[in-house]
């Protein structure tokens, strides 16, 4: 049977600093560029390199992170530049959920303590506000995921595993 999955993006925030390391590396670039057209022998590998730093950055700051449910199957990717798609651990079954909180609730952080076979890191940042997270347990296998989740997404939660659920 075919089952149609809903997908939700938690995108990272670019802070102001962000935005200006981003826009001084691509003028230091530019300058670089500029000198490398006068001295294109002695400055070439450098300047490669350089010219890969503002990239990287570009792409360390635009990561997000999809969480798409399918049935009550919870997927987790890292979607960079908006087009690479990497999974991040093992698919999750709702259906298994043992509790879901915000990572500051000091009701149901007790199951944070606890050792996982597996930790899926799904946040944008450790230090994030609206951070939570899932512990999971299937065939002796415990699994804590970690997630920033928008409103409809706690809503589907909810459908499958409501009373578990305390966001």
């Amino acid at each position: 049977m075919f089952e149609r999955g809903k997908e939700f993006v938690a995108p990272k925030a670019k802070t102001s600093g962000e935005v200006a390391i981003i826009a001084i590396a691509w003028v230091v670039v530019i300058a670089i560029v500029a000198v490398i057209i006068k001295w294109v022998s002695f400055v070439g590998g450098i300047s490669a390199f350089l010219v890969v730093v503002p990239i990287y950055l570009m792409k360390l700051f635009t990561r997000e992170y999809a969480y798409t449910l399918t049935g009550d199957k919870l997927t987790v990717e890292i979607v960079d530049f908006k087009q690479k798609r990497t999974p991040v651990g093992n698919p999750v079954f709702l259906e298994d959920m043992e509790v879901c909180a915000k990572v500051d609730d000091a009701a149901h952080n007790d199951a944070l303590k606890a050792t996982y076979a597996q930790v899926i890191e799904g946040r944008t940042s450790p230090k994030s506000k609206t951070a939570c997270f899932a512990a999971f347990e299937r065939d002796g296998k415990r699994s804590l995921v970690y997630f920033e989740p928008v409103d409809m997404f706690v809503d589907e939660l909810k459908k499958y595993a409501g009373a578990k659920i305390f966001i």
